[in-house]
């Protein structure tokens, strides 16, 4: 039902489950969803751009040419 699909859609947003999220939307949700979430969806990819970097961050030397 739209209603078990938005709560999917809150708690994969909540937990920053990007693939999960965008799969939801692509496959389930209505059109009138789909716009409705358009607002979160650079909300969700920074947030996943933040814990790339984070993870670069850790994982490059700090002597190394691609340090931030």
């Amino acid at each position: 039902s739209e209603i078990q699909i938005a709560i999917d859609i809150h708690r994969s947003l909540i937990l920053y489950n990007t693939t999960k999220f965008f799969f939801l939307i692509e496959h389930h949700a209505t059109l009138l969803q789909s716009c409705l979430l358009d607002r979160y969806f650079n909300q969700i990819r920074l947030k996943r751009l933040d814990a790339l970097i984070s993870s670069v961050r850790k994982s490059v030397p700090s002597n190394d040419e691609f340090s931030f």
